[in-house]
């Protein structure tokens, strides 16, 4: 995502950006209004990331669950975010957190190869 995108995800009043802080910046959540193709979602996931050192060591379950219990209480769910296919670690993050596959879609073009995007939906169960 470019430094002009990201202005413009950040000053945007519908958006929230979380920090993830461990002492430091480890690193970050952006929640969006859902695009129209989840028109089921409240919420949209737009962007989640940990820095390398803070991946696989369970920091991101908790974030998730965090994320969670506040979506529910501020009734915005269900949740809706997309995955590259190819992500096998992200497809697994997420079908483990009770993330439904909903819809396959084209999520952008590298090098002239297309790369599809699984739509996935959270619920507030």
């Amino acid at each position: 995502m470019g430094v002009e995108r990201w202005r413009g995800v950040l000053l945007d009043p519908e958006n929230e950006a979380w920090v993830v802080e461990t002492g430091e910046p480890a690193g970050f959540i952006c929640l969006t209004p859902p695009p129209d193709y989840v028109p089921q979602a409240r919420s949209f996931l737009d962007q989640i990331y940990l820095l390398p050192s803070w991946q696989s060591g369970g920091m991101g379950s908790g974030i998730w669950r965090h994320l969670m219990e506040d979506l529910r209480r501020r009734r915005a769910l269900p949740l809706a975010l997309t995955a590259v296919e190819v992500n096998d670690r992200a497809r697994i993050f997420y079908e483990g957190h009770g993330g439904h596959a909903i819809d396959l879609i084209l999520g952008f073009t590298w090098q002239g190869r297309p790369f599809y995007e699984i739509v996935y939906l959270f619920d507030s169960t």
